[in-house]
């Protein structure tokens, strides 16, 4: 994985680093690798600048007219050239829950081909449109477990 010079960082919006640290190793590596290289408070700024990188290098032509586009506010933007259109990232909203039962959790395991056989976690998934978080987790107990919960409580929420 290439570095990032020390020298530069502060120098170089968070974009960049992120797009530096990001894309210079492939999708394996960087799970372990950028969790040793961020503090807890940047690991917000780096996911959304990781966001942004990816969205930016999706959307350089309008969606309306196919005219390209440029970025605005600050690259939270881009407006087309063309039409004027302003387009705007996507957002999609996900629950993570973690199913209890007095002292025992629910806990379930990734089928992905690149899971582990020995790694848990909570449970998580998108939300629908017009779904409330509680229907979500709800639902996604149900699809993952097949498991019907009732007093689902909505306790925080992370960057």
């Amino acid at each position: 994985m290439k570095e990032v010079s020390t020298r530069w960082q502060r120098y170089l919006p968070w974009m960049f680093i992120a797009s530096a640290i990001l894309f210079s190793a492939p999708l394996s590596a960087q799970q372990g690798t950028l969790s040793a290289r961020v503090t807890d408070a940047e690991a917000g700024m780096v996911a959304q600048a990781r966001s942004q990188v990816i969205w930016h290098s999706r959307h350089g032509f309008c969606a309306i007219c196919g005219q390209t586009t440029f970025m605005k506010r600050g690259g939270q933007v881009r407006q087309c050239s063309g039409c004027e259109t302003e387009h705007y990232p996507r957002t999609d909203p996900v629950v993570i829950c973690l199913v209890v039962d007095g002292d025992y959790c629910l806990l379930g395991r990734s089928q992905g081909r690149r899971q582990a056989p020995n790694r848990y976690s909570a449970l998580a998934g998108f939300m629908d449109q017009g779904e409330s978080m509680e229907e979500a987790v709800a639902r996604e107990v149900m699809e993952e477990a097949g498991i019907q919960v009732r007093n689902v409580r909505y306790h925080s929420s992370q960057p």
